[in-house]
């Protein structure tokens, strides 16, 4: 593992499989993971934000279960 990684709670992030895919959405800038009701959202430098929350524009890691994502919000 990583130490940079691991001190963010990331420790990897692995392909989503067809079976069950991460489904993310931005609306007005909040990031809303569908079908899951526990989800993670971080900023690329490992902080993490509160969840179904208006944010900053850039790009997010979004967690749920052994799955993650990544989303553009604008």
């Amino acid at each position: 593992t990583n130490p940079a990684l691991s001190a963010t709670g990331i420790e990897k992030v692995i392909t989503v499989s067809s079976e069950n895919p991460i489904e993310v959405e931005v609306i007005n800038r909040c990031i809303y993971v569908k079908n899951r009701t526990e989800f993670e959202v971080y900023t690329l430098s490992g902080v993490k934000v509160a969840p179904n929350a208006t944010q900053e524009p850039g790009i997010y890691l979004v967690r749920s279960g052994k799955q993650t994502a990544k989303v553009v919000v604008n």
